[in-house]
């Protein structure tokens, strides 16, 4: 048998802060669906998500959004965002950003304390930015017709 030398590559940008707020999410999915109770604990100088002392079913809750969140992960993390679904997306992120602002001052009856969802909201608000402005640019077939030319001349270079 002939040992296969090929190399493979994988040219998908990561690292960007899609990736960021992917594994962000990723880590409140996780902790959501390992233990919900950890969202009525406060997390060193911040209050904890919810006051009060958790309930059957906001335990229940907070678990199918842990598989939400995983969800969100996997789809900041894996897509490539262009001129598109860039913007789209960050209508989501936005909206994501503005509720969790919203709950997290009405929970304190308009008094701003240090809450975790505003962390959240920071974190949305600044992928809603890289959704918006940041995304990768929409390939043309003639783009991707010379990508794949400058490949195979490259690869015929290197195979004389």
């Amino acid at each position: 048998l002939k040992a296969c030398k090929k190399q493979v590559s994988f040219t998908m940008p990561h690292g960007d802060f899609s990736d960021i707020s992917g594994f962000f999410c990723g880590a409140l999915g996780v902790a959501a669906l390992y233990d919900a109770t950890l969202f009525y604990k406060p997390l060193g100088p911040l209050l904890p998500f919810f006051d009060g002392e958790p309930s059957p079913d906001g335990v229940t809750a907070l678990q199918f959004l842990g598989s939400v969140l995983m969800f969100l992960w996997l789809v900041l993390f894996v897509n490539r965002w262009n001129p598109v679904n860039g913007p789209v997306a960050s209508l989501a992120t936005a909206g994501i950003s503005a509720k969790s602002a919203l709950i997290g001052y009405g929970m304190d009856s308009g008094e701003l304390k240090l809450r975790p969802w505003y962390v959240v909201s920071a974190v949305m608000a600044l992928a809603t930015l890289h959704l918006m402005f940041n995304h990768n640019p929409m390939m043309t077939s003639k783009m991707l017709a010379e990508k794949e030319a400058k490949r195979a001349a490259k690869k015929a270079a290197k195979n004389k």
